[in-house]
C-alpha cells in the first residue's frame, strides 16, 4: 500500500501502489448550499479538469469527518459538514505527488476545538495583512479550526490607543476575519483585562489605574475606574467580531495582587485568590451578559486555591504548561506549591546524571527543574493536600502529565489545553527548540483526548518572525 506523506496523517488509508490519476484532471461538484465553498476551494486547489469530484453531504459522518474514494473516472467525498469538505480537498492536495493513487482515505478529528495562537505582540504586528491572512490559511490546511488572536496595540483601542503606526485598519481587520471564515476557522480574540496591560497602562493618561505606580503591567482591581475600563475593552472586542462565541479575557500572571494599600487590606481578609475572583467574576458575568463565553487562564487560580472556590463556573479555564513533554513526567509544574513552580525530586534524580531520560528532557531539567524534596517539605502541605490525588501513582519520581486537567474538571469547569510552539526563549542552534515544543504539543494533545476536554489551543509567545510559525501550526493540527 502506498504511504501518504500527509500532515495531519489520515486515520485510514487504503491506496493502490500502481494505479494513479492526475488530480488536476478533476473539478469540484458540491451541493448547492456548499457551492460558495466549492468556489473558494477551486481557487485554492486550481482544480479545473473534466472529471468530477462529487461532494455528498452524509450525516453518517461528523461535520469535520470525511471519506474519499478515488477512482479513475470520478472521486467521491462523503462528509457531514463544510469543514469536512474543506479538509477532504486539502487531503487530496497533500496526497498528490505528481500523481494521486486510487483508493480510499478516511479521517476525523480527535477533539472538537483545535486551535493556534496568532500573537501580534511581537514581529507579526509589522507583517503585511496578506501575510497574516496567509498564516490563517495555513491553519486551515493543517485542519486547525480555531485561531486565538492577541492583538495588543495592533487593535485600535479608541481613546486608550497609544501612538502606534502599526494598527490594523478596519479594512485589514475585515480581511483577516474573512480569511478565517473562508477556511471554516473560528476566531477567538484575546484582550488582557487584568495583567499584561503594559501596552495600555504604560501611557501617562492611564497610569492612575496601575496596581503599582512604577509598574505598568497590572490593573488595580479595586480602583473605582478599573471595571469600567475593562468592560469598555470587552465591548470594543465583541463589537469588532460579529460572529463571536468566545472571548479570552486573559488573567494570567497577575503577580502584583495586593500591592496597593487598598488591595493589601482586601487580601488580609480574603486572600490573593479572593481579590482575583472579586474582579474576574465581574468580568465573567459581563461577558456572559453579552451572550459570549469567557476564557480565563488557569495559573493564578491554580496557585491561589481560594480563587477556585468562588470562580464563576461559566468561564472556561485555559490550562497552560510549556515544560511537560512526556506522560508520566519527571517534572512537576507546582503552581502554588513552591516559590519556583517547576520542580523535580532531588532524591530521585542525580543532579549530574539523569539516566534514562531523552536528551531533550535532560536539558529541560538543567534549565528549568529545581531540585526539591517533593514529599519531605519541598512543597507546601496545602498544595499536596489539594493536588496529590491528581499527581499519579509514581510520585515523587514521576508525575501524571498535566494533572490539573482532572482537578479542574472535578471542580466543575470546562478546560482548554495550551501547549506552546514558541516559548520560554528556548532555542536550539538559534532556532526555536522544536524537539521540546513538539513533545509538549503531542503529550498535551494525547492527554486532552484522553480526558475529553473542550479542546486545545497551541500558543506562540516569543518574538520570532512569521518564518518560525508554519511548523508549529502543522504540529498543532497534526497532534
Amino acid at each position: 500500500m502506498k504511504k501518504l506523506y500527509a500532515m495531519p496523517e489520515p486515520k485510514f488509508q487504503d491506496l493502490s501502489e500502481t494505479e494513479v490519476v492526475n488530480l488536476f484532471d478533476y473539478h469540484l461538484e458540491a451541493p448547492a448550499e456548499w457551492e460558495h465553498i466549492a468556489v473558494y476551494m477551486t481557487k485554492q486547489s486550481r482544480l479545473h479538469g473534466e472529471k468530477p469530484i462529487h461532494i455528498f453531504k452524509d450525516e453518517a459522518y461528523g461535520p469535520e469527518a470525511y471519506r474519499i474514494e478515488i477512482g479513475t473516472d470520478a472521486i467521491t467525498v462523503k462528509t457531514g459538514g463544510e469543514n469536512g469538505m474543506r479538509y477532504a480537498i486539502y487531503m487530496l492536495m497533500q496526497a498528490t505527488y505528481r500523481t494521486l493513487p486510487t483508493g480510499v482515505i478516511e479521517d476525523y478529528p480527535d477533539m472538537a476545538m483545535r486551535g493556534y495562537q496568532l500573537n501580534l505582540r511581537g514581529p507579526l504586528r509589522y507583517t503585511p495583512i496578506e501575510t497574516l491572512c496567509s498564516m490563517v490559511r495555513a491553519c486551515g490546511r493543517a485542519k486547525i479550526n480555531t485561531v486565538l488572536i492577541e492583538y495588543d496595540t495592533s487593535f485600535d483601542h479608541g481613546e486608550y490607543q497609544p501612538n502606534d503606526p502599526f494598527v490594523l485598519t478596519k479594512e485589514e481587520h475585515r480581511q483577516l476575519l474573512e480569511a478565517a471564515k473562508a477556511e471554516g476557522i473560528e476566531v477567538i480574540p484575546l484582550i488582557q483585562t487584568y495583567g499584561h496591560l503594559n501596552f495600555l497602562l504604560s501611557q501617562p493618561s492611564l497610569a492612575y489605574l496601575r496596581e503599582e505606580q512604577d509598574l505598568p503591567d497590572q490593573l488595580c482591581p479595586l480602583h473605582p475606574d478599573a471595571l469600567r475600563f475593562s468592560k469598555s475593552l470587552i465591548d470594543m472586542y465583541i463589537d469588532a467580531h460579529p460572529d463571536i462565541r468566545y472571548l479570552h479575557i486573559g488573567g494570567d500572571e497577575t503577580r502584583q495582587l495586593g500591592k496597593c494599600p487598598k488591595c493589601a487590606e482586601f487580601v488580609k481578609e480574603h486572600g490573593k485568590g479572593g481579590l482575583y475572583t472579586h474582579f474576574v467574576n465581574q468580568l465573567i458575568d459581563y461577558v456572559c451578559s453579552k451572550g459570549v463565553t469567557p476564557l480565563v487562564y488557569d495559573d493564578m487560580i491554580c496557585a491561589h486555591p481560594e480563587a477556585m472556590k468562588d470562580l464563576d463556573r461559566r468561564a472556561v479555564i485555559v490550562y497552560w504548561d510549556y515544560w511537560t513533554t512526556s506522560d508520566p513526567s519527571p517534572l512537576l509544574v507546582a503552581r502554588g506549591g513552591h516559590e519556583w513552580a517547576i520542580v523535580r525530586d532531588k532524591a530521585s534524580w542525580d543532579d549530574t546524571d539523569f539516566a534514562g531520560l531523552p536528551d531533550m528532557q535532560r536539558e529541560i531539567f538543567r534549565s528549568f527543574g529545581k531540585p526539591t524534596d517533593i514529599l519531605g517539605g519541598g512543597l507546601n502541605p496545602e498544595y499536596l493536600e489539594r493536588y496529590l490525588p491528581y499527581l499519579g501513582d509514581q510520585v515523587p519520581r514521576y508525575f501524571k502529565a498535566f494533572p490539573y486537567i482532572e482537578y479542574y474538571k472535578d471542580q466543575g469547569f470546562r478546560v482548554i489545553a495550551m501547549p506552546t510552539s514558541l516559548g520560554n526563549t528556548d532555542n536550539y542552534l538559534a532556532a526555536p527548540n522544536q524537539a521540546r515544543f513538539t513533545a509538549n504539543i503531542r503529550t498535551f494533545a494525547e492527554r486532552s483526548v484522553e480526558a475529553n476536554i473542550t479542546g486545545m489551543i497551541t500558543s506562540a509567545w516569543f518574538p520570532f518572525p512569521e518564518a518560525a510559525y508554519p511548523f508549529g501550526i502543522t504540529l498543532a493540527g497534526m497532534y
